[in-house]
């Protein structure tokens, strides 16, 4: 969680955290019948990168007892990239540090997309549009957090993307790693603190 995010207990809650495996089963089944989706296969793109793959896999193997086929599609970074911003998917995987404000993770889901030139996921919502709007225009840091607060609300019940948590790393860099970043705030340090080391470097360890 965190000032601009809605509580785990209600993240968690509006996810079905409660449900026991057979329950969970049986809703997903109805959900796909009712859809005429029984026996849904799709492919899931990810970037060639060792903890995308991972938590792709991941997916795959939660989603197959509920009877869902999942092919994972490796790609090179620049193909996966170019794929994501032209719409070229059936699913995908976005990973996303972190936010210092609400802007860019809000900015995923209105019709015109992060870059303003439409949304890759061919969705589009008025109300959800008008909501991430209007927080934009927020001087009131309380009035704003309540709108963003109200859009995620929507967002989940909407489901245009489903959000995967990981937990929150730390990391550390010695004086001689150049431009570590850590006096930077939050995900932006984060971002920036695998950096080069210049050579040759004194009290560099053998």
């Amino acid at each position: 969680g965190g000032y601009w995010s809605l509580s785990e207990d209600e993240v968690a809650a509006a996810q079905g955290a409660g449900l026991r495996d057979e329950e969970r089963r049986a809703e997903v089944a109805a959900l796909l019948d009712a859809a005429g989706a029984s026996g849904l296969a799709f492919t899931l793109q990810v970037a060639d990168v060792p903890e995308l793959r991972d938590l792709a896999a991941l997916v795959s193997e939660t989603l197959r007892p509920y009877g869902i086929a999942v092919t994972v599609q490796e790609l090179a970074q620049v193909v996966w990239l170019t794929n994501l911003s032209r719409g070229k998917f059936e699913a995908t995987l976005i990973a996303q540090p972190p936010h210092e404000t609400p802007d860019g993770g809000l900015r995923l889901y209105h019709s015109r997309g992060a870059q303003g030139t439409g949304s890759p996921f061919g969705y589009a919502n008025a109300t959800l549009d008008g909501l991430i709007e209007r927080s934009w225009g927020e001087a009131g840091r309380e009035q704003r957090r309540e709108t963003v607060l109200e859009v995620q609300r929507l967002m989940i019940e909407e489901r245009p993307i489903i959000h995967l948590y990981s937990s929150i790393g730390f990391s550390a860099a010695r004086e001689y790693v150049r431009d570590n970043g850590l006096e930077l705030p939050g995900s932006l340090q984060r971002a920036h603190y695998r950096q080069w080391l210049a050579l040759p470097v004194k009290k560099r360890p053998n």
